[in-house]
């Protein structure tokens, strides 16, 4: 007799509507920007990301000082 490994099924309702993502934009300057790019590309999982995706990325990142 074979038993079932697991049914798994996406939840829709409140919790899981369906939108247009909208990336998050930090103002930064243009050299920042730069630097950011640079030292992600040192990564491996930045630098298989197309100059679009990158970009995206690069946006949302926040500085924060503790």
């Amino acid at each position: 007799m074979r038993v079932r490994a697991g049914v798994s099924a996406e939840v829709f309702g409140h919790h899981n509507k369906k939108e247009d993502f909208v990336p998050k934009v930090i103002a930064k300057s243009e050299e920042a920007k730069n630097k950011l790019k640079k030292r992600l590309l040192q990564s491996f999982m930045f630098n298989a990301l197309d100059a679009n995706e990158l970009g995206i990325v690069i946006d949302a990142i926040e500085e924060v000082k503790v």
